[in-house]
Order: C-alpha cells, then structure tokens, then sequence
C-alpha cells in the first residue's frame, strides 16, 4: 500500500542500467524546462538520496549528459 509521502517521491530505478536511467531522467529535467542553462544540478549526494543509487552511479549518469554536451562542468 503505497502512502501519499511515497507517491511524492521518485520511483527507485531498477538495478539495470541505473546510469542510463538516471542520465535521461536527468535529460528529461533539462529539456522539459524544469533545469534552465545555467542551473547548477543538485548535489552528488542529493542525486544518489534522492533516486536510491550510489554517487558513483551519479557520476556515471552526469558523465554521460557531459559527454553529450548537454552539461558543462565549471569550478565553483
């Protein structure tokens, strides 16, 4: 039985592909408008809280997005 807390969280994603998922999750942030250019993402940490995985499938999934061009990584 699923709470109204649990309906407001995302869905965990399933051990297969967990870096894909997570990078078109991420994808689809960006362009539906919710991330605009020049939004930093949410923390490693976040993410990785956030969707149930580990930071490094994090890392994987951000690695992806800039591998495409889709994300610019800056020091801050």
């Amino acid at each position: 039985m699923s709470g109204p807390a649990e309906l407001r969280r995302p869905s965990r994603l399933a051990s297969e592909g967990l870096s894909s998922r997570l990078a078109s999750d991420l994808r689809q942030r960006i362009e539906s408008g919710r991330l605009q250019p020049g939004d930093r993402l949410p923390t490693e940490l976040a993410l990785a809280a956030e969707y149930g995985v580990s930071r490094t499938v994090v890392r994987e999934a951000v690695s992806r997005l800039r591998s495409t061009g889709l994300l610019l990584a800056r020091q801050g």
